[in-house]
This record gives structure tokens, C-alpha cells and sequence, in this order.
């Protein structure tokens, strides 16, 4: 395969939605005509079997290397500081969770984890939805996995963790 491409098979990298990922290959695929170059990825934290992502699509879809342990120290602070002020707090729900949704999909674990706040902060004032309890889940997952990968910790233990710095008062 060419040098270009960032990311070798066997290196272990972020999804945005699926969290931490295997590269187990690098095929090619004709879809919908066009011959294109695919990632073909193994979620590590998620029952799929395989995702495949275009390699030319990488950045856009924000796939990137997992964070390194002085990046851990920057989430465990963001995560104890006060809730980041994510924009005026929105009237309209869908737009809310459209909003937050986005954030949590964007690749970047800084905004996984405001938002991860934010839901934990509304959380403690009265119940989520069902779709932002999910949201707040699914953040979780994402933040706990990169986490556990990096330090090389089990899950159940940063989950707990995660969990005590949530219900904390900052």
C-alpha cells in the first residue's frame, strides 16, 4: 500500500462513532461504479463485526490516532471543570440534541466529553430523554474506551471513575 495513506493494518486508531478501532485491512471496493480505497476497521469496545470507511474520507469523517496519556490528563480536567457553555441551550429539543449529537460525532474527545458534562448536569436536575440518555451512553462508551486503550486499564474501572467525576460538583 502507499506511504501516503495514515494508517497501517494492525494499528489501532478512533472512530468517532464506533470509539476505538483495529485496522484490519485496506481493500478495494467498486461501489456504485467507482473503484475506491476502504479501511476495513474492527470496533474493539462494540459487538460489530467490521466498518468500512473510504481512506479518502478519513478526515472529513474524523478518524484519527487515540490521544496520548498528557491528552487523558486534558479530558479528566474537562471533564472536573464546570460545564462548558455549548451555545445558547436551544428551546427547541430536536435542535438540542441534533446539536449535541454533532459534537459527540465530530472526532474530537474534548467536545465528546462537554457534552458528556452538559448531559450529566441536566441529568442531575431531572431525567434525560430517552434519545439523550443514549446520547449521554454512547458518550460514555466513547470516552471510557480511549481512556481504558491509552493507560491500558479495564473498562469497568474508568466507567467508575467517569462516573464519580460526573456526579461531582465541580
Amino acid at each position: 500500500m502507499p506511504a501516503s495513506l495514515p494508517f497501517k493494518t494492525n494499528e489501532v486508531i478512533v472512530h468517532p462513532v464506533h470509539g476505538i478501532v483495529l485496522v484490519v485491512g485496506i481493500k478495494e471496493q467498486e461501489i456504485l461504479g467507482e473503484i475506491k480505497k476502504y479501511y476495513v476497521l474492527k470496533p474493539l469496545f462494540e459487538r460489530l463485526s467490521e466498518v468500512m470507511i473510504p481512506v479518502d474520507r478519513i478526515k472529513q469523517l474524523g478518524v484519527r490516532k487515540a490521544v496520548n496519556s498528557e491528552e487523558i490528563i486534558k479530558i479528566f480536567r474537562t471533564l472536573q471543570a464546570p460545564p462548558a457553555d455549548l451555545g445558547a441551550v436551544m428551546t427547541n429539543w430536536g435542535a438540542q440534541y441534533q446539536k449535541n449529537l454533532k459534537l459527540v460525532q465530530s472526532g474530537d474527545i474534548i467536545q465528546v466529553c462537554n457534552v458528556l458534562k452538559y448531559l450529566a448536569e441536566r441529568r442531575k436536575k431531572r431525567n434525560l430523554s430517552k434519545t439523550d440518555d443514549d446520547l449521554y451512553d454512547k458518550a460514555i462508551v466513547l470516552v471510557v474506551s480511549e481512556i481504558s486503550h491509552v493507560l491500558d486499564l479495564d473498562t469497568s474501572e474508568i466507567k467508575i471513575l467517569l462516573e464519580f467525576i460526573l456526579e461531582s460538583e465541580p
